[in-house]
């Protein structure tokens, strides 16, 4: 069964992954948000090199979110191999910061 929490983006670890603290849980935890349906520069790690504008990518969302309430949804299952899987997404927080706009698809 899906739940609904607000939670404050605590980290930005890149472009595209945020870590959003639940403030309605006794300790408050933290889950991590991978933005879906888009693609960003990946940052550098040992020998590989940053891609063009990863830090712009990053440094953008960060300026936008960090710090923010966000409404989010998660949905935890079961899903063979793993034993428990959560998917989290964030429900109307990315439209209410400016970082994208709701569409109409045709039909």
């Amino acid at each position: 069964m899906p739940s609904s929490f607000v939670g404050r983006v605590v980290e930005v670890s890149s472009g595209g992954n945020l870590t959003v603290l639940d403030l309605g849980s006794n300790p408050p935890t933290s889950v991590t948000v991978t933005l879906s349906s888009i693609n960003v520069p990946r940052l550098g790690h040992g020998e590989r090199d940053d891609e063009f504008f990863a830090w712009d990518a990053r440094e953008f969302v960060r300026k936008k979110l960090l710090n923010k309430k966000v409404p989010c949804l998660s949905l935890s299952f079961l899903f063979p191999p793993f034993s428990n899987t959560s998917l989290t997404w964030i429900s109307e927080g990315a439209s209410c910061v400016g970082l994208c706009a709701p569409c109409r698809y045709r039909e």
